[in-house]
């Protein structure tokens, strides 16, 4: 069956701006609008892998004001590839034209859910994109990440529609990232990042082999997903990070066949960037959280929905969605906090202390997650059940 690649290309201000500039949206990969871009490469690996293959790219901004500008890069770099390959950009234009479409037809409401908030609510507007164009199999590709092979991405594409254990027809398929390891981030025993085995554990058993030294395998940033998977479940807007691992869980949630491949690798072509230690620690400990909760607060939701236990979801997330949670944040907070000789001097102390008091009170607040992201999902079916009757309005 034809594939459509969906690429998330990221952009940010030019190189020489100030680095205090106040960001409208929040994500990491962002490529300066006057820097070099890893999407060339990435498309023409593209063309190379499935030359019959259909192309979106998803190009936006992490400051509105250069919305206008990240549309027109966008066509610039896919420009000399129409008439080769199929392809489409989704950016500003496209955004905009639906949240018209959306009002003219009186579904206003759901305008905001057009709109680049956070990494989930960007692979959102891809899978809309894929909605709109008709996409029926999308391979799914985080903006600074490059397929491997063919054969890495046939491994992924070929158990789309087979049967797992439990009878259950597999409708997506997530792969792995090859990264270079980041310097500096804890990876000890007992602390929040000890993932790196735990992850390395998960792509073993999935049937992955063989890191190079100096390499690491993060789970998900590809992924490939049959359109009766991506109709029915959105990702979670409501988390900042670790997209890809709670949409697997929300997809299990919802009865879909969901399973992972150790074949199917991408490798990260850009500079890893997550705004810092303690933005990192603040993103991956409030997902964590909102992951654990999410499955805490299932059970009070009847009717519709496959319970999920944290039991199944070893080695990886499991161990971090356990009761002894708010215990690793603490100890991965004080690691941190030990490991800087600078840390009253920049204040970096105090600004930890600050997110694990936050993030405390988040975890003891009475809130039910499942149900909050339960809502969107329909907000979601209602909005891309309504737009394939316009495509010619949204990509003409």
């Amino acid at each position: 069956m034809k594939k459509t690649f969906v690429i998330l290309s990221y952009w940010g201000p030019p190189s020489n701006s100030t680095k205090n500039m106040k960001k409208d949206y929040e994500f990491g990969h962002v490529t300066p609008i006057d820097a070099e871009s890893g999407l060339p490469s990435i498309l023409a690996a593209i063309a190379g892998i499935e030359p019959e293959a259909s192309v979106i790219v998803v190009g936006v901004s992490n400051h509105k004001a250069y919305d206008l500008k990240t549309q027109q890069k966008v066509r610039e770099i896919t420009g000399p590839l129409r008439g080769k390959i199929d392809i489409k950009v989704f950016s500003y234009r496209e955004m905009t034209r639906v949240r018209d479409i959306l009002t003219i037809n009186g579904y206003g409401e759901l305008t905001k859910y057009v709109e680049p908030g956070n990494p989930s609510q960007v692979k959102n507007l891809g899978l809309l994109a894929a909605g709109i164009a008709g996409a029926e199999i999308i391979v799914l590709v985080d903006g600074s990440n490059l397929i491997d092979s063919k054969p890495s991405l046939d491994a992924a594409a070929e158990k789309i529609e087979k049967r797992l254990e439990d009878e259950s027809i597999i409708y997506g398929v997530l792969g792995f990232t090859r990264r270079k390891k980041y310097a500096g981030f804890p990876d000890a025993e007992g602390c929040l990042w000890d993932e790196e085995n735990t992850v390395k554990e998960l792509y073993a058993r999935a049937g992955g082999s063989g890191i190079p030294d100096g390499e690491r395998v993060d789970f998900g940033g590809c992924m490939v997903l049959h359109r009766k998977l991506f109709e029915k479940v959105p990702f979670d807007p409501f988390i900042e990070s670790r997209e890809d691992t709670d949409y697997m869980i929300s997809a299990k949630m919802n009865g879909a066949g969901i399973t992972v491949c150790g074949k199917f690798l991408a490798t990260e072509t850009g500079e890893y960037d997550e705004g810092g230690e303690y933005d990192r620690f603040r993103k991956d400990a409030a997902s964590f959280i909102h992951m654990r909760k999410k499955i805490r607060t299932q059970g009070e939701n009847p009717g519709g929905f496959t319970r999920v236990y944290i039991t199944a979801l070893q080695p990886y997330p499991g161990k971090f969605l356990e009761s002894g949670l708010i215990p690793r944040i603490r100890s991965s907070a004080a690691f941190l906090k030990s490991r800087r000789a600078d840390t009253q001097a920049d204040g970096f102390s105090g600004k930890i202390d600050d997110i694990l008091s936050k993030i405390e009170s988040d975890y003891e607040k009475e809130d039910d997650r499942f149900k909050k992201y339960g809502d969107f999902a329909g907000d979601w079916r209602r909005l891309i059940n309504r737009l394939p009757d316009f495509k010619g309005k949204v990509f003409g």
